[in-house]
């Protein structure tokens, strides 16, 4: 599962995703959640009342098509489509329950400080939340592929946990893994 927000950092997500559904034959979804609020408040524009949904949910189908297509065409994956609205996080928890997915791939923008505590951070939440693993990408990581992964490891059975995946990651990759 890649959630995107039609950012640069969430292209970069898509490609990796794109570039290991291709090396190990999986089903990628790409998902845009609308964070449903029929209010909008931008500072210091005033409060807004959105009523028409119609012309939004046609730039998130067209968005999401042409992000397909783009796959599609560079990778020769097909992916399944999603556009739920609901709070970020959560739908995408939800869907990745559903859906029982083995893996979800995003994009992460480093929100840090005074702007992570205000706005919160989407990648954060799915992280600690997600029934499966999470691999954040950041826009610096200009191609796909891992030649070196990172693992830190604790006696937590949750550390444990992240071996298998990891070692997965390496294998299919070629990649060597440093225990920290």
């Amino acid at each position: 599962m890649v959630p995107t927000d039609f950012s640069e950092t969430s292209k970069m997500a898509l490609a990796h995703a794109a570039f290991m559904a291709r090396l190990i034959n999986a089903e990628l979804m790409l998902v845009h959640v609308q964070a449903y609020n029929p209010f909008y408040f931008e500072i210091p524009e005033p409060l807004l009342v959105i009523k028409d949904t119609e012309k939004i949910d046609l730039f998130v189908q067209e968005k999401l098509n042409e992000f397909a297509k783009e796959i599609q065409s560079e990778y020769g994956i097909n992916a399944i489509l999603r556009s739920p609205r609901g709070k970020v996080s959560h739908e995408i928890m939800q869907l990745a329950q559903h859906e029982k997915t083995d893996l979800i791939i995003m994009g992460t923008h480093g929100a840090k400080g005074f702007e992570e505590l205000f706005i919160g951070s989407n990648a954060s939440k799915v992280i600690d939340l997600a029934p499966c693993p999470v691999l954040t990408v950041q826009q610096h990581a200009a191609k796909p592929g891992f030649s070196n992964i990172v693992l830190p490891i604790d006696r937590s059975i949750h550390s444990r946990e992240k071996v298998a995946t990891a070692t997965a990651l390496a294998k299919v990759y070629g990649a060597k893994i440093h225990i920290l």
